[in-house]
């Protein structure tokens, strides 16, 4: 089974448009299982309100809950994200204070990390660097 662990800009476009259908609902088994990042689900929180949006949010917590299938970042990944944060600023000049999602994209790789998954993502420049600091599967898509 390949784990993956899909960054804010798929559920985004997924739900705006219906890109992703087939990475977050395939229609046929796969041997694909999809976690979600309680990093995700609170930027995705961030830009959301409409009902409507609010509850897709719910829903998809309490079913990545209920499944375990949601990925919560323990207190060792802070400190590794500080850690590999500073690494950017000085190996990649990153100003950290002006990219604050970076952060959170941090978090997300070493969250995909930990549990064997491989991060699906349209942010190849952040998640590229990251990958040059620390090593994590990655799949750009577009």
């Amino acid at each position: 089974m390949n784990k993956l662990l899909a960054d804010t800009n798929i559920y985004i476009d997924y739900r705006n448009s219906g890109r992703f259908t087939s990475i977050l609902e395939p229609s046929k088994p796969s041997d694909e299982i999809v976690y979600v990042s309680a990093v995700v689900i609170m930027e995705l929180f961030s830009g959301t309100f409409t009902r409507s949006e609010i509850a897709f949010l719910d829903n998809l917590t309490k079913v990545s809950r209920v499944s375990n299938k949601l990925v919560v970042p323990p207190w060792s990944d802070y400190v590794e994200a500080g850690r590999l944060l500073a690494k950017l600023q000085s190996q990649k000049g990153y100003e950290i204070k002006k990219t604050i999602g970076l952060t959170n994209d941090v978090l997300i790789a070493l969250s995909a990390r930990r549990i064997g998954a491989t991060v699906i993502t349209q942010n190849k420049k952040d998640f590229e660097a990251i990958q040059s600091v620390k090593d994590f599967k990655l799949k750009i898509v577009s």
